[in-house]
């Protein structure tokens, strides 16, 4: 499993972020592409839309994703990434799918958890 995770890892770094695309299937909120998350933060203000609850999902996905991502690492022997809270995985996924619309936020998520895990 670790092996797999380290594989994927590595082929999303190798590639340019546009080229970015998982070599196995993801679901739920990862898979949206990152223009849906900007534009659920974009309306997050409109108390009426749909935004609060779109944000939220990917929210939680991310975080879900980043945890699951610290049990690999842990499973395969190593230490856990320490990572980061909700405002800060906000901040870091708006700059990262303003910067790269085309891309999928289970890419920002893995790059959010290899900076971290960086560290």
């Amino acid at each position: 499993m670790s092996i797999v995770l380290a594989a994927a890892s590595g082929a999303c770094l190798a590639a340019s972020p546009a080229q970015m695309e998982p070599g196995f299937d993801i679901s739920g909120a990862g898979a949206r592409p990152c223009s849906a998350w900007t534009e659920a933060r974009d309306k997050m203000g409109d108390r009426e839309s749909s935004a609060l609850l779109d944000e939220a999902m990917m929210v939680t996905w991310v975080q879900g994703f980043l945890n699951g991502m610290n049990v690999s690492r842990i499973a395969a022997g190593g230490q856990p990434a320490r990572l980061p809270d909700g405002d800060s995985i906000r901040t870091y996924v708006d700059a990262f799918c303003r910067r790269q619309p085309g891309t999928r936020v289970m890419q920002a998520a893995l790059q959010l958890y290899l900076s971290n895990a960086a560290r």
